[in-house]
């Protein structure tokens, strides 16, 4: 897992302790963080129309299923519908019981 902050990580835009003195970034805790995660192995789906053709397929699904196991051992399973506002996420950990965000 690797974990940092994206307003910082951008080249040439404000950075550290000055930045937040002048204003030009909010305070720290404010700010966002990304997380990257290393997929050790899964699947993914494309459910698409019976008559699309193969070269076709990535530009033409109605749903997209995932099931992702990333480093730590936890599966991270993702759905999403064609239309749906948001995203079914659920994950299993081996730490943790089944749990959904």
């Amino acid at each position: 897992m690797k974990r940092r902050n994206v307003q910082m990580s951008f080249t040439g835009e404000p950075t550290g302790e000055e930045a937040h003195d002048t204003g030009e970034l909010p305070a720290i805790e404010e700010l966002d963080d990304a997380v990257d995660f290393t997929v050790m192995g899964g699947t993914f789906t494309l459910v698409v129309p019976h008559t699309t053709p193969d070269n076709d397929v990535l530009h033409n699904f109605i749903r997209f299923c995932a099931s992702l196991t990333l480093e730590d051992g936890t599966v991270v399973n993702i759905n999403v519908e064609e239309g749906s506002v948001g995203v079914d996420v659920t994950y299993d950990s081996p730490r943790f019981a089944r749990r959904s965000a």
